[in-house]
């Protein structure tokens, strides 16, 4: 069962009183914009260990990047990582 809030539908089982619908957004789509400073450092650091796990993901499956160094690679994914934030952050 769900309940509509503000045209939102949300499952029964994330229904709370502990967060308003800002704070429930900017959890689930992983936007560090719910107005609670400490909220939004863990999501932008969970959003930045996501997109550099991807980017590992995408350097291990290509067998032309040769890393011969997992520590060299994770440095580079953290990189990307970073890059990619700080050019979304200009579109912004």
């Amino acid at each position: 069962m769900s309940e509509i809030k503000d045209r939102i539908i949300i499952p029964a089982e994330h229904i709370s009183d502990q967060y308003d619908l800002r704070e429930y957004a900017a959890i689930h789509l992983r936007i560090p914009d719910s107005g609670i400073d400490w909220l939004d450092k863990m999501i932008a650091k969970a959003e930045r260990q996501d997109i550099a796990a991807k980017a590992m993901q995408g350097m291990s499956a290509n067998p032309e990047i040769g890393f011969i160094d997992i520590s060299a690679a994770a440095n580079e994914a953290y990189k990307m990582a970073d890059a990619m934030l700080k050019e979304r952050d200009k579109e912004e």
